[in-house]
């Protein structure tokens, strides 16, 4: 059933039975034989007309209801998504996470969705829902192609062989060692063990970590790499003493 504002089939169908029941009645008491029955509100008349609103079975829904939606992985921009509201009873459409990091809902409009879960997302969607077209509202919402664009990008700068922006991969986790790798590596006069992963804020303080890749990279010691994020900048100084 597509939303509208007008009266539902099933409902005008449902009230012209009950007025057919009301008629039959009426006709067989005037001739002594009160035979017919007024249906009462737990009858479906017409096993081909669903009660309003219709809703189809849970099983067939092909969609985790409210209570069972991811609430672990977040989402992000090019993520492509099926969302359905369950009472308007008809098939998922498919919506996408765009470069805002909003999505843009049938009936309640765009939502921030960027960095954010399935099953919060979808809650904000229940809300808007319920304060304009539904008392009680069931949404759908899941993965259904995950973004292949880029999770986004940070700078390395300094004593490597290839200075620039480089992009972290969404299938995999960057470090301050394998970013100096995929930079080409340290040039001559780095100094492998003061590196330094500069990390803005949104207050503007930047914070600033010390990250010793010599020991990373030439003792397998993986406790002192760090991972890097969007918008980092990994900067390799020189050294004092370059002998």
């Amino acid at each position: 059933m597509n939303f509208h504002p007008g009266i539902p089939q099933a409902f005008l169908r449902r009230g012209f039975l009950r007025l057919g029941g009301l008629l039959g009645l009426f006709l067989s008491a005037t001739n002594g034989v009160a035979t017919a029955q007024i249906p009462n509100d737990d009858l479906n008349l017409d096993p081909g007309v669903p009660e309003y609103p219709a809703r189809p079975p849970k099983a067939s829904l092909g969609m985790a209801a409210i209570g069972q939606l991811d609430d672990k992985r977040t989402l992000a921009v090019g993520d492509r998504l099926s969302f359905r509201v369950l009472e308007e009873g008809d098939e998922p459409v498919f919506v996408t996470v765009a470069s805002s990091g909003e999505i843009d809902f049938p009936y309640v409009g765009r939502i921030e969705a960027s960095g954010r879960t399935c099953k919060a997302v979808a809650d904000d969607v229940r809300k808007a829902l319920e304060k304009s077209f539904y008392r009680k509202a069931t949404v759908g919402l899941a993965l259904d192609t995950a973004s292949t664009l880029p999770m986004g990008t940070y700078f390395v700068t300094g004593q490597v062989m290839k200075q620039g922006a480089q992009e972290i991969p969404r299938d995999r986790k960057v470090t301050v060692a394998a970013a100096i790798l995929e930079a080409g590596g340290f040039a001559d006069f780095a100094d492998k063990r003061r590196v330094r992963l500069i990390r803005p804020a949104a207050d503007g303080q930047n914070k600033s970590f010390k990250v010793d890749v010599k020991a990373v990279l030439e003792r397998g010691d993986t406790s002192k790499d760090m991972i890097v994020e969007p918008g980092d900048y990994i900067v390799v100084p020189e050294r004092l003493f370059n002998f």
